[in-house]
């Protein structure tokens, strides 16, 4: 008797990345709509809320295989990468540069320009163009890149020698002095 092979059904995720919100698509090979598309938090609740939207289609169509696109907008979507290598599905990961996942929207969504539109295109870009995996960041390096910033952010700007503070604060929007600040006339001839 001969086995069947099993094979999973493959779904395209776009995440567009943003600083308060990520927009999530998911497709089916045939690149309809496999789930509704969410928005989701850059909290442990909006992941919780991605992770359950992937349980339901793994609930729905058994064996699944999860090709996710990302769009790298800096430390949010790293955030996002590490979370999705952490979970138990088969997920294959991607991540693209801003400019390249602008331009296949474009090429394929010329009129429209929105964050749900780019994550459409995104998860169209992970069904149809099916991108090599892009592999996970070191740990060390991401402590790196942690400790860099926090660096980063003690770093106060250079003091601002009295002459220049002073005509700052006396300048007005149209950038002309006003009459407290103007310099007095001396009294001696």
């Amino acid at each position: 008797m001969r086995k069947k092979s099993i094979i999973p059904v493959r779904i395209g995720v776009g995440i567009d990345t943003a600083r308060f919100g990520h927009d999530v698509t998911f497709l089916g090979e045939d690149r309809q709509p496999a789930a509704a598309p969410m928005t989701i938090v850059e909290r442990r609740s909006g992941y919780r809320r991605l992770e359950q939207a992937l349980d339901r289609l793994v609930k729905r169509h058994g064996d699944v295989a999860f090709h996710v696109r990302i769009d790298a907008a800096g430390k949010y979507s790293d955030n996002l990468h590490q979370f999705l290598r952490g979970l138990p599905h088969a997920v294959t990961i991607s991540v693209g540069e801003p400019k390249r996942n602008a331009d296949y929207r474009k090429a394929h969504f010329p009129k429209r320009n929105s964050d749900r539109v780019a994550s459409h295109a995104l998860a169209r870009y992970s069904v149809v163009e099916q991108p090599a995996p892009t592999p996970a960041t070191p740990f060390e390096f991401l402590w790196l890149r942690e400790t860099a910033g926090r660096l980063q952010a003690q770093v106060r700007p250079p003091a601002v020698s009295p002459a220049k503070r002073s005509k700052r604060w006396c300048s007005t929007s149209s950038g002309r002095s006003t009459t407290a600040c103007r310099p007095r006339k001396s009294w001696k001839r």
